[in-house]
């Protein structure tokens, strides 16, 4: 458990997923979702203009997706939400000594009441320190569900960009064609969602659900309760005894 304090509140926030609930988990990465698709600031509305300018001579139907994020993103601005940082708020447990139970959306917009006179700095080093672990955890224990291998080779095609355009820069070579080529991979990778009528949010819902279902059905229920780290380790044994399921229905073949 982290102790922060924020705005003169001091919060006790879940940092383990030994601890922290899976529903709670949920919820959190509901709100994540909306952050990292959509945004609720400035410089969002910057990334996604970069992104339509790069998609126009590429990709049409992606470009317009694109778009429709972009217009959500500014109702978001003129709205001042905030999904980021109320995602981080999810993982709270006390607040002043006070066990903190309502998460619902009226209860996170109380919570972030609270808490929201803290300054820019202090929030962004609060949902680093705290989000920065749980996702090392995560790729730690379960690398082939959180470890993200599209999220590393697209970071590798940027480098390998980035080096090329640098050396056009300092010593005057043409690269043009490789640049070319790496930026197309780039964006061919690039997928974005939709958020109309919530769609992406209605979707992650529903593999949620569908995810706790299957294991009720293999682990007679309550799945809801667990840890994260109880969840995700029941999914893999799952994983593993269909595996073993597979390979002896090979072998009588």
């Amino acid at each position: 458990m982290k102790k922060i304090t924020l705005n003169g509140h001091k919060l006790e926030v879940y940092d383990d997923i030994a601890e922290l609930s899976v529903e709670r988990f949920h919820q959190y990465s509901r709100y994540s979702l909306v952050a990292s698709g959509i945004g609720d600031s400035i410089s969002d509305v910057d990334k996604h203009i970069e992104n339509i300018n790069a998609l126009l001579g590429r990709d049409i139907a992606k470009a317009q997706q694109e778009l429709l994020n972009l217009r959500q993103n500014i109702i978001l601005v003129l709205n001042e939400s905030d999904f980021r940082h109320k995602s981080m708020l999810f993982l709270v447990r006390r607040i002043d000594g006070r066990e903190w139970e309502d998460f619902s959306d009226a209860g996170i917009d109380e919570l972030y009441g609270l808490v929201n006179k803290a300054t820019l700095a202090e929030f962004d080093k609060a949902v680093n320190e705290v989000v920065g672990e749980i996702d090392e955890q995560l790729m730690r224990y379960f690398p082939e569900m959180f470890d993200d291998s599209n999220a590393k080779n697209r970071c590798d095609i940027l480098r390998k960009r980035a080096i090329l355009q640098a050396d056009e820069m300092i010593n005057g070579s043409d690269h043009s064609e490789e640049i070319e080529k790496l930026s197309s991979q780039i964006w061919e990778k690039y997928e974005p969602k939709s958020y109309e009528n919530d769609k992406a949010i209605v979707d992650f819902d529903r593999q949620f659900e569908n995810m706790c279902l299957i294991l009720s059905k293999e682990f007679q229920g309550g799945v809801k309760g667990y840890t994260v780290m109880e969840f995700y380790s029941a999914y893999n044994l799952l994983k593993e005894r269909e595996k073993e399921m597979k390979k002896k229905l090979n072998k009588k073949k």
